[in-house]
């Protein structure tokens, strides 16, 4: 029994000594061998330097430059290397004696020598100049801007490909054709290039926008002023030229996390939507003038302070007597708002909100853009809700489409961020603008719009406030906030709209968005008279 035991003993020990003896021979003395086996050519993509976003005054939002990416090797199959030189690279990557041997006794293919060096060691290398020292090199794109503009323009991914934003948009535009190369590729997927290239790469191509970055930074500077007497979800402001839909801001807050930048992010102006309010009320007013259904005095008794639909009540915000019809708009009446939208045949009331481009896309460069929807019941009470703003869900480009052709002769723009890209439809109908324009300034100087009034500013607007919608059902207590203004009222210029979501202590649009809308103003009516007197 011991004699077989010690045989197994002896049999296990002599196949472990050969084993060990055998992948001595394989590590040590074939390893020259076997390393020069496993290289292979192969074709790889050379990824072209990506076209520059920039603003409409030629400041880059997004840009690319080459870099290093760290990797340091040599080429041993085409250079041999002076014992100096050997020496300044070990120094200056501060490399074990071992690793240059290791490299320099491979007399094909390539060695990889550090594949995270810094820059300062890669810019001391360059400097010496040394043939045969592979020094790799990439693009990276970068975002001069950051917050202010991330949630427009969008990020990369690490292939240098659009995922949102702006950069996801116009990806093929920007992104260019990729090239070939050849590169020597070992077994453990570290490559070299061999400087062949079999197809240039083609750079991507720039692009301009409409945005104004220094609009743009007023716009988030009026936001943040919000914020010190005013908590909210978030708020968004946007200004666009109502006569051809370029947008020259759009800001929002809180801004975009770059650390979910792969993510879904609402930029607040086209991938979601809300219940207007009363921002919407002008646009059956108009239907109302324009089909002579009513008159500017007409009057409405709204001392009851609720009206009552099909067994329902609406309240108004505040308890009002009789109102004339342009009382009604400027105070935002909903009682006389609903009295007077009554005698809108209900063809034509929805004609309203088909005509205005409610329930369709814009057509923004924004990919995850979604339609408007409304309460299709059709009734006298969903009829009175729609009038209020309410059981109607809009988009911020929505009410920017609409408000641009209620104001600029009858002509629906596109929003748009890419510059000469104009684009305009025809309303079926002419808005009846020369007689609600009065109305609608009144609004600023003695309306619910007050708030934002500049005494040297001809301007119009209208506020709006919608209880929040989630999930079906009214939340109690919280709110969508809007304003919406213009100026100069007769020939405008800018569109500004500014929306903030569960705003608190104060909720009514005129209290807390006008308020944003005013800064914003004050400061674009300063700009376009410095442009005027240049």
């Amino acid at each position: 029994m011991n004699r077989n035991l010690l045989l197994v003993s002896i049999f296990f020990s002599l196949w472990f000594f050969i084993l060990t003896i055998f992948l001595i021979y394989i590590q040590i003395y074939k390893y020259d061998y076997f390393y020069k086996k496993s290289l292979h050519i192969e074709k790889v993509k050379i990824i072209p330097k990506r076209g520059i976003i920039y603003d409409r005054n030629g400041n880059i939002l997004a840009g690319s430059y080459e870099e290093y990416t760290g990797k340091v090797a040599i080429d041993t199959k085409n250079y041999t290397y002076e014992k100096k030189n050997l020496e300044d690279i070990k120094n200056i990557l501060n490399l074990p004696e071992k690793i240059l041997k290791k490299a320099i006794k491979l007399e094909k293919g390539y060695f990889v020598l550090k594949k995270d060096a810094k820059i300062e060691q890669l810019k001391e290398l360059e400097t010496l100049k040394i043939p045969g020292l592979i020094i790799e090199k990439g693009y990276k794109r970068v975002y001069p801007y950051e917050e202010l503009t991330s949630h427009i323009v969008g990020w990369v991914d690490w292939e240098n490909n659009g995922i949102s934003g702006l950069e996801y948009f116009f990806n093929n535009h920007l992104k260019g054709k990729e090239g070939e190369k050849l590169v020597l590729r070992d077994r453990i997927r570290y490559s070299y290039d061999l400087g062949e290239e079999i197809t240039p790469a083609v750079p991507g191509k720039d692009i301009n926008l409409t945005i104004d970055t220094e609009i743009q930074y007023m716009a988030k500077r009026s936001l943040e002023n919000l914020k010190r007497n005013i908590s909210y979800e978030w708020g968004a402001i946007t200004v666009i030229n109502p006569k051809n839909g370029e947008i020259l801001a759009h800001s929002i807050d809180p801004p975009f996390s770059y650390e979910k930048k792969g993510l879904w992010q609402d930029e607040h102006l086209a991938s979601s939507c809300y219940e207007p309010g009363s921002i919407i009320k002008p646009f059956f007013a108009d239907t109302a003038l324009r089909l002579n259904l009513i008159k500017p005095m007409e009057q409405f008794d709204c001392s009851k302070g609720f009206l009552e639909i099909s067994g329902v009540k609406i309240r108004d915000h505040h308890k009002f007597e009789i109102l004339n019809f342009s009382e009604t708009l400027y105070f935002s009446s909903n009682v006389g708002c609903m009295l007077w939208s009554q005698k809108i045949p209900d063809k034509e009331f929805y004609k309203t909100i088909e005509a205005y481009g409610f329930l369709r896309k814009t057509g923004i460069e924004i990919p995850s853009e979604v339609r408007g929807n409304f309460n299709n019941q059709k009734t006298q009470l969903s009829k009175a809700y729609i009038t209020l703003g309410q059981s109607i869900s809009v988009t911020s480009a929505q009410i920017l489409r609409a408000y641009s052709a209620l104001i600029n002769g009858g002509y629906l723009v596109k929003p748009h961020f890419s510059l000469n890209k104009n684009y305009k439809e025809k309303l079926p109908f002419k808005p009846e603008f020369e007689k609600l324009k009065p109305i609608l300034f009144q609004t600023i100087i003695k309306g619910t719009g007050i708030k934002a009034h500049i005494p040297f500013i001809s301007m119009g607007g209208k506020t709006g406030t919608a209880q929040l919608s989630e999930g079906g059902r009214y939340i109690q207590g919280y709110y969508i906030s809007s304003f919406v203004c213009w100026f100069p009222l007769d020939e405008p210029r800018y569109l500004v709209l500014v929306v903030v979501k569960k705003p608190r202590p104060l909720y009514y649009g005129g209290d807390v968005a006008a308020p944003v809308a005013r800064n914003l103003s004050f400061y674009l009516f300063l700009k376009g008279q410095e442009s005027e007197s240049i």
